[in-house]
């Protein structure tokens, strides 16, 4: 018994520093482990009397693989992932997805090898114990990066510029009131979600979410119609427009803004129109400066005018080229607009 025990801690020994980064280290570094401690797995297995043993090895697999599913439980704990920043908390998530996969991944590729070598005895632990827990928590971890991605894109749409644009700052904090409230059940569940037993309750919570994101989505949509009807400004829409090309989502809610291009249109010609109608009341007696000359203050006030609205023209054409082939845009250089 001394000398198998003395066998063991020196074999254990050269797992340490792995089982040290599994337990206390960040989780890229624990994707950085899993591959060197599975190749050291392998020679262990090989060389120790104990450890050569089915039932000693898979028991020692099974404490691994606890301890992975504990160190990506901890890091992606739901009172707290939703309250650090977006990008932060995907990342955490992304990562620990990364790690769970890579445990049972890494584990098949180094079977494979020993079975491939035909000189070791092969891998037959019991895969049911060393990744079914890990496997299910990965498909949660996507759930969450679902609803990490969902709810920041609806706080990075309903953002200061949207508010600049539309000016209707409490309209779009009631939306975004609602936005929060949808990770609420999610930050304060009943139950562990990592844990395979509850899957029908975390079912239904995804399922419950889903359904939260479709009314935010509709009431959303109800916002932009509204509010892009009231524009104040067709160069800051314009602007805000070509800002939310960029932005990842469901896609329902980046359509709606896409198709705002002919509100925008609708606005900027509002705007011509007023400074035509401008020039047009006071062209006989243009408005100029005090001691101004009558000619060159004329002059000074007629390029004023155009002024305002050649800065909104020249964005049209140079950010908003390819929305030209619009059918409201093509009606509108037929006249004379660009």
């Amino acid at each position: 018994m001394f000398l198998e025990a003395k066998e063991n801690v020196k074999f254990l020994t050269t797992l340490e520093r792995h089982f040290k980064t599994i337990c206390t280290g960040p989780l890229p570094r624990v994707l950085e482990t899993i591959g060197p401690m599975m190749n050291a797995l392998r020679m262990v297995w090989i060389i120790s009397g104990y450890y050569s043993d089915d039932t000693n090895m898979g028991n020692l697999f099974e404490r691994i693989a606890f301890q992975i599913a504990v160190k990506v439980t901890e890091e992606s704990d739901f009172k707290t992932i939703f309250k650090v920043k977006a990008e932060e908390a995907a990342a955490k998530i992304s990562t620990g997805k990364l790690v769970l996969d890579a445990w049972s991944g890494i584990y098949l590729q180094v079977r494979e090898q020993i079975e491939s070598s035909g000189r070791d005895p092969r891998w037959e632990f019991d895969r049911k114990k060393l990744f079914e827990r890990t496997n299910y928590m990965s498909t949660v971890c996507v759930d969450l990066l679902h609803i990490v991605e969902v709810v920041n894109d609806f706080l990075y749409f309903l953002g200061p510029e949207l508010k600049a644009v539309t000016g209707d700052v409490q309209g779009i904090d009631e939306v975004i009131h609602k936005v929060q409230a949808m990770v609420d059940p999610i930050e304060n569940l009943p139950f562990d979600a990592f844990d395979k037993a509850h899957a029908p309750m975390w079912s239904a919570v995804i399922l419950s979410f889903d359904k939260d994101k479709e009314r935010v989505e509709q009431l959303t949509k109800a916002f932009i119609d509204s509010s892009f009807k009231k524009l104040r400004s067709a160069e800051g829409a314009l602007e805000l427009l070509q800002s939310f090309k960029t932005v990842k989502s469901e896609g329902a809610i980046n359509k709606q803004m896409m198709e705002k291009f002919n509100d925008i249109l609708t606005q900027f010609i509002k705007e011509i129109d007023y400074m035509r109608e401008i020039f047009r009341s006071n062209m006989d007696s243009p408005p100029t400066t005090r001691n101004q000359p009558p000619v060159a203050g004329s002059i000074n006030w007629a390029r004023s005018l155009f002024g305002r609205v050649r800065k909104t023209m020249h964005s049209f054409k140079t950010r908003a080229s390819d929305m030209l082939q619009h059918a409201a845009a093509v009606e509108c250089q037929s006249c004379g607009v660009f």
